[in-house]
């Protein structure tokens, strides 16, 4: 969509993705960060130097868009971005993590292969593997821990006022990264008034709450509450809940009331929350989609597998998170608002 409207987009594969998932086994944070540095000084001489650079990133790439934008406000040879965007940005990571770098290393010296990987799984998604290697989990904590250390440290140096402005967006039920370090670790902690955090809740419908195993209502109602809040938020949520309807309710930086804002827009039926895979993706996408036309018998978006119990080696939780995003186009309007493209 961006470049529909004439924007000039590079889309980088990061070391150990788009290849086989062996390739995260041995991959180091650092050797991510280094493809973004690169990126960015190769779209720095690809677009006229009027022109500002932008950086979008999905879950691991948006803390890395982070890490970099930290990086060259110490660094003035880096090219700067003028604004990011980060989809379910991994900021924090469970603590789990913090033992991954362990359990990776017992692989090494026992020689037990199977102990390097949390998941091992059949590979048929084309664009996401399925196998998942203890050390990109470690990967992931240890670049969160870097973001940590360099955000403190601008309160001791040149100060975070010229970090770019940011648009974040989550869904409130994530059970890949911390929702809440995004605000606590990240949000609270730069310095900019352009800056907005869009937080999808889940489907407050109330013939849904007796089934809710974990309600993130007292965290989203202590975010709302904050006094002193230096960034824009907007709650994408039920009108009441005795309606799918959405409204998304806006609370400026600075301490300004919440205005209520009619989206037009309302929970499709089956469906209860969104979810870390599910933001980037549009209901029309012909593989994660709806309706999507997925692989031989499998339909990705929409997984139907019924039959008798251990035959499919297929978990009950890859069938039933969901792929797409039924709110894509609001996700995409609030970007190109933000970008100042509408």
């Amino acid at each position: 969509k961006l470049h529909e409207r004439g924007l000039h987009v590079l889309a980088l594969r990061l070391p150990g993705h788009g290849t086989v998932p062996s390739g995260l086994v041995h991959a180091r944070w650092e050797d991510l960060a280094a493809a973004v540095k690169i990126a960015m000084r190769h779209l720095s001489g690809a677009v006229p130097p009027d022109q500002p650079i932008y950086i979008m990133g999905y879950s691991t790439g948006a803390a890395l868009a982070v890490d970099y934008s930290l990086e060259a406000l110490v660094d003035k040879k880096l090219p700067r971005a003028e604004a990011l965007v980060l989809l379910s940005p991994a900021i924090g990571v469970s603590a789990a993590a913090t033992f991954a770098k362990w359990q990776s290393g017992l692989s090494w010296m026992l020689g037990m292969e199977k102990v390097a990987w949390t998941d091992i799984l059949p590979e048929y998604d084309p664009y996401k593997y399925g196998s998942f290697a203890v050390n990109a989990g470690d990967l992931i904590h240890q670049l969160t821990v870097q973001i940590g250390i360099k955000i403190e440290a601008l309160a001791d140096g040149v100060g975070s006022k010229d970090f770019p402005r940011t648009l974040a967006l989550s869904s409130s039920v994530d059970s890949t990264v911390s929702v809440s370090a995004v605000v606590e670790h990240f949000l609270a902690k730069v310095d900019n008034p352009g800056n907005q955090f869009v937080l999808f809740d889940l489907n407050r419908l109330a013939e849904l709450t007796p089934l809710l195993a974990r309600d993130p209502k007292a965290e989203i109602q202590a975010l709302m509450d904050a006094k002193g809040l230096t960034f824009a938020v907007r709650l994408v949520t039920n009108a009441n809940p005795e309606t799918r309807a959405l409204v998304a309710r806006f609370r400026p930086g600075g301490g300004s009331p919440t205005v209520v804002e009619d989206l037009k827009m309302s929970w499709p039926r089956g469906i209860h929350s969104l979810a870390h895979v599910s933001l980037p993706f549009s209901s029309e996408d012909p593989l994660y989609g709806e309706k999507s036309r997925g692989l031989g018998a499998l339909h990705l978006g929409n997984i139907e597998a019924r039959g008798e119990n251990g035959v499919l080696n297929l978990s009950a939780r890859n069938i039933l998170r969901l792929r797409h995003n039924p709110f894509f186009s609001y996700v995409s309007h609030r970007i190109e608002v933000f970008l100042g493209l509408q």
